[in-house]
Parts: structure tokens; sequence; C-alpha cells
């Protein structure tokens, strides 16, 4: 045991200070690694809470810990606390739990070596009015990105190192949408992995540039943005923004069924500069500015009419509009994301086909896949994007190591490995373990 520690010396503050930062603040383990980059250090924390390492290494680790300091024994024990519900129930299931260590941990650390504790937010509140005020610098970078990951959508941040970094949220929500004044120091924004979060993250972001300057990159398309400017990106796909000085905008969180089905091609629009030098761009332009200088002020019923009406002006600057009904397009769409609910609460049923979602939908298959055709795609061809994004997860995820690539693949439908093995390839351009492989590496430090 030993020799186990002290070939592993960097074993340290900083890899457990970077696990319960990721864990806190409720994003996921591989996620959160690959945020803070601490190196090996990390690696072996997050060895050490998922692999379930024997008792004796556990508590020999639990001994070479306390040598520093109180923090981190606070840190350590949290950690403990959680170890047997996380073999219980697994990854998916500590978001919950995890949200009272946080403020426990925060409350526990809050007068520990001068630091200042950041305020606890509910998240699931309409009206949101936050910012990076007080703490050190890496507690409000921390903070910024627990508020984007909450607000908006599972990514990486890369904050340019500056002792005067600060963010700031004003959002309010509604069924429909959110819109949010969002304003920043310099930073790069990157989104790898293909699968949303959870259906709430399952969105277009309109942006509207009030000030500063915004690179977004998503399929190939580029766009500089700069006040006054407008774009949209899909936020379930990968995609890179930049922001090269301070910043603000105003975004607008859609879904996007709602979109798909008043614009034909959304997806040739997106990462592209949208003219604003037009009559129905300055009216969008005002009424946008108007919501948001009011964020907070608006009933529920109130803002569920203005989220339409943002919708529809949204629609119409993007030209190229459905001849639908809308009321007929509101219907569609609210019936397609039932569907989809539908499918991925029984990913893991071998038998889920058309014939299955018919019956427990009572919609035909006909009527299901001309749902889909609206975002060009089919109803298996969806199941299928599914299981691949909830395999390529789960080959990523470091409680999963043990797991051979058959095991994962028979968990998500897959009844035949040379099939997964075959669309896999297709898909990400690798054979599973491949690409697992490759993936591990560019996480893993230099």
């Amino acid at each position: 045991m030993g020799s186990w520690l002290s070939r592993n010396k960097k074993f340290s503050q900083a890899a457990l200070w970077s696990l319960a930062v990721a864990k806190l603040s409720g994003s996921d383990v591989r996620r959160g690694l690959r945020l803070e980059k601490t190196g090996r250090a990390t690696l072996l924390c997050l060895r050490v809470f998922l692999l379930e390492l024997p008792c004796d290494v556990w508590q020999a680790l639990h001994a070479e810990v306390a040598s520093l300091g109180p923090r981190m024994c606070l840190v350590w024990g949290l950690l403990g606390h959680y170890k047997n519900h996380f073999r219980r129930k697994g990854a998916s299931h500590m978001g919950n739990r995890l949200d009272g260590g946080l403020r426990e941990w925060r409350a526990a650390t809050a007068d520990l070596g001068g630091s200042r504790r950041m305020p606890v937010t509910n998240w699931s509140c309409e009206n949101i009015d936050v910012a990076t005020e007080g703490g050190s610098t890496s507690e409000r970078v921390d903070y910024w990105r627990e508020m984007i990951l909450r607000m908006f959508a599972d990514v990486e941040i890369g904050a340019v190192p500056n002792p005067e970094f600060f963010g700031k949220v004003r959002s309010q929500k509604c069924e429909l949408l959110r819109i949010s004044d969002v304003s920043a120091a310099a930073q790069a924004v990157n989104r790898r992995h293909l699968q949303p979060r959870s259906r709430d993250e399952d969105k277009y972001f309109a942006v509207l540039m009030l000030e500063g300057t915004e690179q977004l990159e998503q399929d190939g398309n580029r766009a500089v943005i700069g006040p006054g400017d407008f774009a949209i990106y899909d936020a379930t796909r990968p995609h890179q923004l930049n922001f090269a000085n301070d910043w603000r905008q105003i975004i607008v969180s859609l879904p996007r069924p709602c979109l798909n089905q008043l614009v034909v091609g959304m997806e040739s629009r997106m990462a592209t500069r949208i003219s604003m030098d037009n009559p129905v761009g300055r009216v969008m332009r005002m009424f946008l500015e108007s919501v948001t200088s009011q964020i907070s002020q608006f009933s529920a019923a109130e803002m569920l009419r203005l989220s339409e009406s943002a919708t529809n002006l949204i629609a119409l600057t993007l030209g190229n509009q459905q001849t639908l009904d809308l009321e007929h397009s509101r219907s569609q769409a609210l019936t397609l994301m039932r569907v989809k609910v539908f499918v991925n609460d029984n990913l893991r049923d071998p038998t889920l086909n058309a014939q299955h979602v018919s019956q427990r939908t009572g919609l035909s298959a006909r009527y299901i896949n001309k749902l889909f055709e609206h975002e060009g795609s089919s109803l298996m061809r969806y199941i299928l994007r599914r299981r691949l994004e909830r395999c390529s997860a789960d080959l990523l995820n470091p409680a999963n190591a043990t797991l051979r690539i058959s095991e994962i693949a028979f968990r998500w439908g897959f009844n035949d490995l040379s099939h997964f093995s075959r669309v896999f390839r297709e898909c990400y351009g690798h054979a599973p373990r491949d690409w697992r492989e490759a993936q591990l590496r560019q996480c893993s430090p230099e």
C-alpha cells in the first residue's frame, strides 16, 4: 500500500479540490475532469471514488489526505459519505443527493482559509438573477461554470486568466422558452459530446449581441457577430464559442421542435450571421431588448404569451417559413416531444420498434414518421441515434471502465454486437474500442 501511495505523489489538494468542484457542482465526473484538467492526480481520485477500491486502500488514502489540512478532510468526508450511495445507484442518480452536499460543503468551508462562499441558488426558479460577486478568481470561475451548466448546457468553459473575471445572468423562463441577459469576461466555450444532458437541454440558442464580439462555429460554419448582430446554434450538438473581450448578449433558449416546425432547413442556419437590417429584424431586436429590460416583472401567463411572440419573430427573422397553421404546428411539436419522451424512457428495451411506439402512444407509425420528417429523420433513425449517444457516453464514463463493450451495447437495446460495431463506426468514424481509447487519451494529461 505504501508503495502505491509513493508512486502517486500527485494525489494532492488540487486533485481532491477538482473532484469536489466537479461532483458537488452537479456536473458529470468525466466532464468535470475535462474541465478542470488537473492531470493524473484527478484521474486517481476518480478511480478511488468510482471503481470501488478495497476498504484498506480507502483508509490508507484517507490517512494520506489528513495531512492536507481541514478543508480537504471535509471534502474527503463528503465524498466518503456519498460513496455507498454511488455504489447502489450509479452516477446518473448522484445529482440530487450531491446538491445537498454542495450546500453542506460550502457552509462548512466558508470560514476556512479565508475563502468566501458563493450563493446557493434555486436553479429551478422561473426568475433568476445571479452574478459571480466576491470570492477568489477560481471560485468565481467555478460558480460561472455552474450557472451555465444549470441554466443552459453542459459545456467546457476556458476562462482567460483574469483577476477581474466576472459573469452575470438575469433570466426568466416559461414552458416554451427562456430569455436571458448574459454578460461576462473573455472566455472560450466548447461542447464536444453529442447527447443532451436532459430533455430540457434539447434547445436552439438564439443570440442577439449587445456588447463585444463572439465567434461561433458549428457544422463547418463560422460567424463573427458584434453589437446588433443575430445568430442561432444547436445547443445539443458540438459547437465552439469564443469571446475575446468582455461581452453582453441576449440568449433566447427555444425547444428545437418549435422552430423546426416553423422554419424550413434550420440545419443550414446554424452559426451564420443573420441580417437585422430589415423591418422584421429591427422589430425583433427592439422586442427582445424591451422584454429583457423587464425580466422578472412578468407573470407566468404574460411570459407565456410573450414567448409565443418571440418565437414567431425569430422564425420570421430566419426566413424560409413553413406554410403551416401555428396552432397545428404547436400541437405537432408537443406530440413529437411526447413520442421522444417515450422512446428515451424505453431505449433499453431491445424490442422497441415502430409498432411498439405506435401502440403505446396511440399514434400511427406513419404519422410518427411524418413528425420526424420535419427534423430530417425518422423514428427508427432517432432510436438508433439515441442508443448510440447513450453507448458513447457510457464508453467514456470512468464508472464503466471494467465493462466490456458488448455489455454496454446490450444495456442500451442492441442485440447484435456486429451490427452495433458497424453502425457505431458509421456514426463516429472508428470502431467502438478505438474510439473509446482515442477519446480517453484526449482527456488524459499530456
